[in-house]
């Protein structure tokens, strides 16, 4: 079955529905696949009230980043199942590759035709560049989630929904100088441009925070120059390791430390990509029993009930085991169907004035800074490895 390029209106009895076709491999893109009528018989007549009650999706469902639109798609339709509001739509566009004329033209559609009251979306979050001025023309708020806060578009209706990686180096370093009580951090950084600019976000953190960085270093992608590298660190023997990188490789320099010396006399912190089964299946073992000298962060925890609950209700609509990214997009899309749930909003600014309301919140921290964009960030967890499992400490 072919992918319709067009969008698709979803209320609560077609999104039933939906479930039966997305155990299959192709999930998302039978999402939108459904479609056997035009479009405009499936649009409803849209008022000002109803239209309070339709969210917008601008995800890639065909592509290169189709894993990336499905994924996220699913963890929509995770978060809207929670909410049991008959009158509730979705509108979902497949932008493909990308291209502008297609990016706007699927934002503007959703808005003038659709009367969406929020978007989620473009994925990737690099795309948004392109719709600077379309989102300040249309004055509708649009939700990423991007991996950095280096997203340089100044847009009032730009929302960011993440745990970025300058906020994670922040909470590491935080965490390492203040409980742990770090006073000497090296840095060891993939050779790359990310990299550069996450071992400056340790550093400065670390400066922040009254601790010292007496060693950077970095490495090729295939670790062909790490010997050289580790000679260093273990010379300076600084009391913690901070390496930005993924989860394979990471695991892959800790593993040669442990070979070369008492590894468990390092403090390892890496971010969020060590939050996963790669890093866990290389390294847990080698760790085992260390507790605190692998630290790592991410915006939740495996234990924690939030957790837990969408765990439960993501494997019901779909029987696979959800990530990190559908996860996100969840907490995302909750958040903001709480807020126009709870305060009956008439009007799309309504939405960004309840969200800055909720300020140092329970769950989150909701900024406005100097580039006019809201910044939502969830509260960050500090985790470790305990007999080959992930276990929050903080």
């Amino acid at each position: 079955m072919g992918i319709i390029d067009r969008n698709v209106m979803m209320g609560r009895a077609s999104y039933l529905n939906l479930i039966v076709f997305f155990g299959s491999l192709v999930t998302a893109v039978l999402c939108l696949s459904i479609c056997a009528h035009g479009y405009d018989e499936l649009k409803p007549s849209y008022t000002k009230e109803n239209s309070l009650s339709t969210i917008g999706c601008i995800f890639p469902l065909s592509g290169r980043y189709t894993d990336l639109g499905k994924r996220a798609l699913r963890g929509v339709l995770t978060a809207t199942d929670v909410f049991d509001t008959d009158g509730f739509r979705i509108v979902v566009s497949d932008i493909g590759e990308g291209n502008v004329t297609k990016l706007q033209g699927a934002l503007e559609e959703m808005v003038l035709k659709d009367g969406v009251l929020v978007v989620f979306g473009p994925i990737p979050s690099g795309y948004i560049s392109m719709l600077d001025t379309t989102l300040k023309s249309l004055q509708v708020p649009t939700i990423i989630f991007p991996l950095s806060e280096e997203v340089s578009v100044k847009n009032p209706y730009i929302i960011r929904f993440s745990y970025p990686v300058e906020k994670q180096a922040s909470a590491l370093a935080h965490y390492a100088v203040h409980d742990v009580k770090v006073r000497t951090f090296g840095v060891l950084y993939p050779r790359t441009s990310i990299g550069e600019y996450l071992k400056d976000a340790f550093v400065e953190s670390v400066k922040i925070e009254g601790g010292s960085v007496t060693y950077t270093g970095s490495y090729d992608l295939d670790l062909s120059n790490i010997a050289y590298e580790l000679e260093w660190v273990k010379t300076l023997k600084p009391e913690a390791l901070f390496i930005p990188d993924v989860a394979t490789r990471s695991a892959a320099i800790i593993s040669k430390l442990k070979e070369q010396i008492r590894a468990e006399s390092f403090l390892f912190l890496g971010l969020s990509t060590w939050h996963s089964k790669r890093f866990i299946d290389s390294v847990g073992d080698a760790i085992d029993g260390i507790v605190l000298k692998v630290v790592f962060t991410d915006f939740f925890s495996p234990d924690s009930l939030r957790w837990l609950s969408f765990v439960s209700r993501f494997k019901t609509l779909f029987d696979e085991e959800p990530g990190s990214l559908e996860y996100q997009i969840y907490e995302g899309v909750r958040l903001i169907i709480n807020i126009v749930e709870a305060n009956q909003l008439h009007r799309r600014e309504d939405l960004i004035k309840r969200l800055l309301a909720l300020g140092e919140d329970f769950l989150f921290k909701v900024e406005r800074k100097a580039d006019d964009g809201v910044y939502i960030y969830p509260r960050p967890f500090i985790l470790t490895l305990k007999n080959g499992q992930v276990i929050s400490i903080k």
